[in-house]
């Protein structure tokens, strides 16, 4: 079996790595079994920690026992844990899960970009990253779509523990995919017979790569400390807990459809509209790339960042849908930044040094979310969301500006 289907199994694996059944019954299973606020809290920080120290070693083995191998690791391993999850009940089992689950999410990331990237540069199609990265994810959402009322039903007759058990099944289903993963040629010269340190360094002198990282974590940090106040946001608009589940999965709907819809490239409506305006035309492409129009879409996605806290902070209402616009920047975001960073790392280290800018992105996290939890509790959520959007657009709006003088995006 050849390493060119690999985009294709990655595909079909990831509705069976995603949580789709069990991510709206979290908080209430948890607190039927005796826990509070601050235990939730507490066992999220231990999966954090856990998945900090291990994201990079993780990384290096990936590079060492092969990125499928890796991969077809931490399936199985998932799916068991989650089994165990779900059939236990005391504060110090789940403990030992939140490491293990830390254990098998560590083994698969980095592993998968630099499986999905090696795959398709040993074709000579690279370009594609962006593309097919997008419809990976989206099969991801589509699970999540379908999962809900998987999800109602389960607790409706059964109970809240069987969504986890029933996600840890999936999971274990999904090995049936992993396992066709094949190793993709890795082009290896002597430059980069060396230790993963060299590359490292390199990689964090280099401008471009931090700027670049420190935009992806503002943008991932900001989508993740919305969606855990969304619950929060919900609430004091008057909407009952039971809808919930359902605006998760109308979220999860929009997410899925725009990572099918959306392509960074120059739309074909500009050619028209600015065919009397040839000299905005050049200016336009000057600023935003000249192949793509990546720059363009990065800037709108921070300025939505901003937008969207600020909307929820409000707590009208009829603005409910802009949180629509977080999703937005989850769903696509990642991948063009993901492509950029790639071209300064080489084939051997390439999972290692993914996982290194993974670890930068969830330090971020792990750092701006019990500070945005302290300001929420003494200030309120409304304070919380308009300091949270003005940070993080102010820090976004600077690596952004900071690329385009450095003509990151003009290189496409």
């Amino acid at each position: 079996m050849s390493y060119k289907q690999n985009a294709k199994w990655l595909t079909w694996l990831a509705p069976f790595q995603t949580l789709s059944i069990s991510p709206a019954y979290l908080a209430p299973f948890f607190l039927q079994h005796g826990m509070d606020i601050s235990q939730i809290f507490l066992l999220q920080s231990i999966f954090t920690g856990a998945l900090l120290l291990w994201e990079v070693p993780s990384g290096y083995i990936a590079d060492r026992i092969g990125r499928a191998r890796a991969i077809k690791i931490s399936v199985p391993l998932m799916g068991l844990i989650l089994i165990l999850y779900g059939l236990s009940d005391q504060f110090w089992q789940f403990t030992c899960w939140e490491v293990g689950l830390a254990l098998a999410v560590g083994m698969a990331s980095g592993a998968d970009t630099a499986l999905l990237l090696d795959s398709l540069q040993a074709d000579s199609a690279g370009e594609r990253y962006t593309k097919l990265q997008q419809r990976i994810n989206a099969a991801g959402f589509w699970a999540s779509v379908i999962g809900v009322p998987v999800g109602f039903l389960l607790v409706r007759f059964v109970n809240v523990n069987t969504t986890i058990v029933a996600d840890g099944l999936l999971a274990i289903i999904g090995l049936a995919f992993a396992w066709r993963l094949r190793e993709a040629p890795k082009n290896i010269t002597t430059m980069t017979r060396q230790s993963m340190w060299c590359p490292l360094g390199r990689l964090i002198s280099n401008p471009e790569v931090r700027w670049l990282t420190l935009l992806a974590s503002v943008l991932n940090t900001v989508t993740y400390i919305t969606f855990w106040l969304s619950a929060l946001y919900y609430k004091n608009l008057g909407i009952s807990i039971v809808w919930f589940g359902t605006i998760f999965a109308v979220r999860s709907f929009c997410k899925a459809w725009l990572s099918h819809r959306i392509e960074y490239k120059l739309p074909a409506w500009t050619s028209r509209w600015f065919r009397p305006f040839a000299g905005i035309q050049r200016a336009w492409r000057a600023c935003f790339g000249q192949q793509r129009f990546t720059g363009y879409y990065l800037a709108c996605y921070v300025v939505l960042a901003g937008l969207v806290c600020f909307g929820m902070a409000s707590g009208w209402l009829w603005l409910i849908w802009v949180v629509l616009g977080h999703d937005l920047i989850q769903a696509l975001h990642a991948q063009p930044l993901t492509q950029a960073l790639n071209k300064h790392i080489d084939n051997q280290h390439r999972a290692t040094m993914n996982s290194a800018v993974n670890l930068a992105k969830r330090l971020a996290t792990a750092t701006a979310s019990p500070l945005v939890g302290l300001l929420v509790g003494a200030a309120g959520l409304s304070v919380g969301l308009i300091v949270t959007g003005l940070v993080a657009s102010s820090l976004a709006s600077l690596a952004l500006l900071r690329l385009h003088q450095l003509k990151t995006f003009r290189k496409e």
